[in-house]
């Protein structure tokens, strides 16, 4: 063959193998985006056949009907014919089998799916509706780790089921099993089970346990879990979340976390909550070691508080000021109110300018106390403050010669 016959003959070659190549690579491409265009090509793509009827099982056509188990069968025979490992094919072909009744075969071809894709979508959801009939949760949550480490369009949905099921306390061994894996979904399932009301209970349930083991929190919520538990009543097991997250934070003989304002508050409201708007403002300034509250209202006003757990008996509790001049300018009140479902009942109130201790009684049905901070302007009509009143501590302890005065005052 001449040098010209056989640069022609190689340039011939080449254009063919690009041209294969390039019909190769776009039937891979239309098999994943336009399956039923990647069927017309000379080269076709195994994936095309099962693509092509696999949005048509997740989602009905307008008419309200699927295509028939044969048509579904036999899109995966010929991608399984192409390629006997494909999990999509081995998965549709356990679909027709359910179809069609057979429900044994429709399992093991699931499973065998599963044993070439642990993330395959059609397997992943049959076998969670199964096992869900028989009541096999592990399984089932099992298969969700498997699909929500995938991430895509399922995962939220399937955060939202798993945040729902946090209703029911038989999940809480699975769900520790899981988590102690440190998926990568496990941020996101904690921000969204913080925000759910029936799921606050078990997820603070599930936190302690963990936490037995140093497990940490990816979302770095705990603060707002132990809010929300609070806000919702369920005091208790707010205090105990609380108590293992964060212990100590109370001086000696003092009931009150942070009572010298000498740190951020932190897991509100068991440190100090404070509140402001137009007309009032608080804050703890731990620079100053100050509770700084200013108001230009007449009108008494809550500008902070502390949720405190208490043994029964019979506390005193008291006020100190940076500069009692000012004092002039405002009408303080320190308030005492039982938390709880029955009311929140006024235990007490310690007023100034007259500063000092105040008494007060808690009874044994009344375990968790509000500790607030109340404050108007009480100077001429007309004035405004010229100051802000700085509250350098309070203090809250049990009473000299009270029945309990023995015992810890923060009970563990």
């Amino acid at each position: 063959m001449s040098m010209r016959l056989r640069f022609f003959a190689i340039f011939a070659v080449a254009i063919g193998l690009a041209t294969a190549a390039a019909l190769a690579s776009t039937s891979v491409i239309l098999a994943k985006r336009l399956p039923e265009r990647a069927i017309d090509l000379p080269i076709v793509d195994g994936n095309a056949y099962v693509n092509g009827v696999f949005n048509d099982v997740a989602s009905p056509d307008q008419s309200g009907k699927r295509s028939s188990p044969a048509v579904l069968r036999n899109a995966a025979v010929r991608t399984f014919l192409r390629e006997p490992t494909n999990s999509n094919a081995i998965s549709l072909l356990a679909f027709t089998s359910n179809l069609n009744g057979d429900k044994t075969a429709s399992r093991d071809l699931f499973g065998h799916a599963l044993e070439q894709s642990q993330r395959n979508l059609l397997a992943n959801l049959s076998l969670i509706e199964d096992a869900s009939q028989n009541g096999r949760i592990g399984f089932i949550l099992e298969r969700y780790d498997a699909l929500l480490r995938t991430g895509g369009v399922a995962s939220e949905t399937l955060l939202d089921v798993m945040t729902t099921a946090m209703r029911e306390e038989a999940i809480l061994p699975h769900m520790r099993s899981m988590l102690e894996a440190r998926p990568p979904w496990a941020e996101q399932f904690w921000l969204r089970v913080a925000r759910s009301r029936p799921a606050l209970a078990n997820a603070a349930r599930l936190r302690l346990d963990l936490l037995k083991d140093g497990y940490g929190n990816p979302a770095g919520n705990d603060a707002e879990l132990v809010r929300r538990l609070a806000d919702d009543q369920q005091y208790s097991l707010a205090y105990q979340l609380f108590r293992k997250l964060a212990p100590g934070g109370q001086t000696a003989g003092n009931a009150l976390r942070n009572a010298d304002f000498s740190a951020t508050p932190a897991f509100v409201p068991f440190d100090w909550n404070t509140f402001s708007d137009v007309r009032y403002d608080a804050e703890v300034d731990p620079a100053i070691k100050a509770l700084v509250t200013s108001t230009e209202s007449s009108r008494e006003t809550l500008v902070g508080r502390q949720l405190v757990r208490l043994n029964p008996g019979r506390y005193a509790i008291g006020m100190k000021v940076r500069d009692p001049r000012i004092l002039k300018d405002y009408a303080t009140q320190l308030k005492m109110r039982c938390a709880g479902d029955g009311g929140e009942a006024t235990l007490g109130t310690a007023k100034t300018p007259t500063i000092g201790s105040s008494n007060f009684v808690v009874s044994a049905d009344c375990p968790f106390v509000w500790v607030e901070v109340w404050l108007r302007h009480s100077g001429p009509a007309g004035t405004t403050p010229t100051d802000d009143l700085e509250i350098a501590r309070i203090d809250l302890a049990l009473a000299s010669g009270s029945a309990s005065a023995a015992k810890s005052t923060m009970p563990q």
